[in-house]
């Protein structure tokens, strides 16, 4: 799934097809691990992360829909066996 998505933006973005199979391989190379995972902050834009997150100040700042999110993770939830899941930590 990850490879699909990865591969179906760098040719929106017209990466070029060495990089492409550098990152697949990349990808690849973690497969071997239960998964990945990632976190994301309800609010858009906060000091405190930037941060710890972002070489103090220094970064980028990325938006999700949680619409859509939402509906990816339903699309590829099977019964007994979640490919993705989206959860709100207190």
């Amino acid at each position: 799934m990850l490879i699909d998505a990865f591969t179906r933006l760098a040719k929106r973005d017209k990466i070029d097809r060495q990089s492409l199979v550098l990152l697949q391989d990349k990808i690849l190379a973690y497969h071997k691990d239960e998964g990945f995972g990632f976190s994301l902050s309800l609010e858009g834009d906060l000091l405190s992360q930037w941060r710890g997150y972002a070489e103090d100040g220094c970064g980028v700042s990325i938006g999700f829909s949680k619409s859509y999110l939402q509906k990816l993770t339903k699309k590829n939830s099977k019964p007994g066996h979640d490919l993705l899941s989206l959860y709100e930590s207190v």
